[in-house]
């Protein structure tokens, strides 16, 4: 018997490093910065996104978590502020170019950031 497999989306895990701590603190403009990747991805929202300050006595800091549903699946992005640090994931049904997300993002972001990521294509078998 022959398995088949067919692709079901794409998984873009990104870990982004040197981004101004007030950046990372700041509701409005992680929010532009969402509307901007979904914009030069062209991925539909579906819905306004999940928004959480997230501080508690065993994280003295606070930074933000945010899930934003798209038709095709999801973006999330949690900050860790004190670190300049982002880590964003993009999963989506529609293909999407993962080199042209990272170009806009370092635009976004004026090349001062560095990004490590990884791909992880997702099948049904």
């Amino acid at each position: 018997m022959i398995t088949m497999k067919k692709w079901i989306g794409k998984n873009l895990v990104l870990d982004i490093y040197n981004i101004e701590g007030d950046f990372l603190k700041n509701r409005e403009k992680l929010i532009n910065f969402l509307n901007f990747l979904m914009k030069s991805l062209n991925l539909e929202p579906f819905g306004k996104p999940l928004i959480k300050k997230i501080k508690t006595p065993k994280y003295p800091y606070f930074g933000f978590s945010i899930v934003q549903i798209i038709t095709e699946s999801h973006i999330s992005l949690h900050t860790w502020p004190e670190y300049n640090y982002l880590a964003l994931d993009i999963f989506s049904c529609k293909n999407f170019d993962e080199n042209k997300a990272i170009e806009k993002i370092k635009k976004y972001f004026k090349n001062e950031v560095k990004i490590k990521f990884k791909k992880i294509e997702r099948y049904i078998f």
